[in-house]
């Protein structure tokens, strides 16, 4: 289990089990951009990059 991103999208791609794994992953980076767009709409503060695949940290607003 991953608390990252990138991590889920790793074991995504790794994962033999899936059928459609380009309309999986669409469909995770879809669903994780929405959740990122709803905590910084909750006062946190995004510090990761804007783009899949990339580090993603989290503060809360002072």
């Amino acid at each position: 289990m991953s608390r990252t991103i990138d991590g889920a999208l790793q074991i995504l791609r790794e994962r033999k089990d899936i059928e459609n794994h380009e309309e999986v992953i669409a469909d995770f980076i879809k669903q994780a951009q929405e959740m990122i767009r709803r905590f910084e709409q909750d006062g946190y503060i995004y510090t990761g990059k804007r783009n899949m695949g990339g580090g993603r940290k989290w503060s809360a607003r002072q």
